[in-house]
């Protein structure tokens, strides 16, 4: 049946049906109850309803159902945009970074009790990431976009000396640094005696050009300066391999020969550890990190892991040993059997100790299921045998100012010598003889050396601070304090 046909008869239909009286009413209210010779015209104002008399046909009413529940949708999408635009933004940065006046305010929370009564303190880090995963949360956190490696990346040789420093008065920035005097004596002997090493202090604001922030804690710039030195050097291990060496050094010779036996033993890690040598120490302190050397991407990869998962939010703890405390449990994975601060007597505040071993820190290591890795080599020694000398603490850290010709008896003295003058002709000079002081390192800044200026450093040559300068062959070359190469 042809369209014009189905009409036909649909019209044929109607006039039966209207024109019984008694059907009229039964009708539905949109079919049109008018004759064909009333049927309007198209564009009659009676199609538009304009007329009371005539009702809607069915495609008209269908039109103007559709026309509204549309108009009524987009009402709707626009009122909830409205409404979703006044709820407060979310902070643009991690949960870790405050403002400085804020920054006492402890970001991890203590969760629920776990299986043996022991709480879980969640760190922030994951905290983080439950916040902030489902966006860009490596730009939110550094203030620059992902995988972007900086910009000497690849450009630094691995035989390198880093050093760190920074004061927010006399050093706030690498263009704005005034050193100490000892301290930049200390620089100058790193300097001359760095052999084939490269030598590169690092200052607050070139950080960025060798590491990424988001391999530092969070807030790093908060930190102590001395926080700040070890995770710093944790990250340019872990990249670029080296050795991480205090500012406050007097090198007295170069480290060429301890590199070419490291990589001779195929080791990934030398450096110095407290009570290898069996004797106790007293401190809550296992790894001296003021002397590290490292191959690149060996064990500060995973020191690098421990600073950022678990400390990141250590601006909160100015106390924290944290290149120790990320350090030391790495060293234990390799080889269980070093020394533990926990196993001291002598120590007696052992809530500052590492961790020995991993998993840390909320599971107890099983010694015996980590045995010595056969793949990975350390050399580790005690410092008390080299750099750290005995005396290193006595007069307030002050044993640079104590003279070579000084024969007066002093109390607290090492049993094989009783004055200074004694102590430089049976500790000083034989460890530098048989190459066990490559380096002396001096704690607190030297003690009263850091109020000297440096004309009574250098003119004062009885002392030992003196005597070091003159052993690295400094003393004549001080005036050349700065190379501008090495400060980055």
């Amino acid at each position: 049946m042809s369209l014009q046909a189905a009409h036909d008869r649909l019209k044929g239909t109607l006039a039966k049906v209207t024109s019984d009286p008694g059907m009229v009413d039964l009708l539905p209210r949109y079919i049109p109850v008018v004759s064909m010779a009333q049927e309007a015209d198209e564009g009659d104002d009676a199609k538009c309803g304009a007329r009371s008399g005539q009702r809607w046909t069915v495609p008209q009413l269908f039109f103007a159902c559709s026309s509204l529940s549309f108009i009524f949708s987009c009402g709707s999408a626009l009122g909830l945009a409205w409404g979703y635009s006044l709820v407060p933004k979310g902070q643009h940065h991690c949960p870790g970074v405050v403002p400085p006046d804020q920054a006492g305010r402890r970001l991890a929370t203590l969760d629920a009790p776990s299986e043996g009564g022991e709480y879980f303190v969640e760190p922030c880090f994951d905290k983080m990431i439950q916040l902030y995963g489902d966006h860009h949360t490596f730009e939110e956190i550094t203030g620059v976009k992902g995988h972007i490696a900086p910009t000497m990346h690849r450009q630094v040789r691995e035989k390198t000396i880093w050093s760190y420093w920074y004061d927010p008065v006399d050093c706030p920035t690498s263009e704005s640094c005034t050193l100490p005097a000892a301290i930049e004596l200390c620089a100058t002997s790193i300097r001359k005696n760095r052999g084939e090493f490269d030598f590169h202090i690092l200052h607050m604001d070139t950080v960025r050009n060798f590491v990424n922030t988001m391999e530092l804690p969070l807030q790093w710039q908060l930190l102590h300066p001395v926080q700040q030195k070890e995770v710093l050097m944790n990250a340019l291990l872990a990249r670029y391999g080296g050795v991480a060496l205090d500012l406050s050094t007097v090198l007295l010779r170069p480290l060429d020969e301890l590199w070419e036996d490291f990589v001779l033993h195929q080791a990934t890690f030398r450096g110095y550890m407290y009570r290898v040598n069996g004797n106790p120490w007293e401190e809550p302190e296992a790894t001296a990190t003021w002397f590290m050397m490292s191959r690149r991407e060996g064990i500060f990869s995973t020191a690098v892991r421990n600073q950022v998962v678990k400390y990141c939010d250590a601006y909160n703890h100015p106390d924290a040993a944290l290149g120790d405390w990320t350090v030391t449990p790495v060293l234990g994975s390799i080889n269980a059997s070093l020394p533990s601060c926990f196993d001291d007597d002598s120590v007696l505040s052992k809530d500052g100790c590492p961790e020995p071993l991993q998993p840390w820190p909320n599971q107890q290591a099983v010694p015996h299921l980590d045995p010595p890795r056969t793949d990975r080599r350390l050399l580790i020694t005690d410092p008390r045998d080299g750099p750290f000398l005995p005396f290193s603490r006595l007069d307030n850290f002050g044993m640079g100012t104590w003279r070579v010709n000084d024969t007066s008896h002093r109390s607290g003295l090492p049993p094989q010598c009783g004055s200074p003058s004694e102590c430089w002709q049976k500790v000083v000079l034989p460890r530098y003889n048989v190459g066990s002081l490559m380096f002396v390192k001096l704690f607190k800044h030297g003690g009263a050396l850091a109020r000297r200026s440096r004309k009574d450093l250098l003119g004062d040559n009885s002392t030992y601070f003196h005597g070091w300068l003159k052993l690295a062959g400094v003393d004549a070359v001080s005036h050349h304090l700065a190379d501008p190469a090495d400060d980055d």
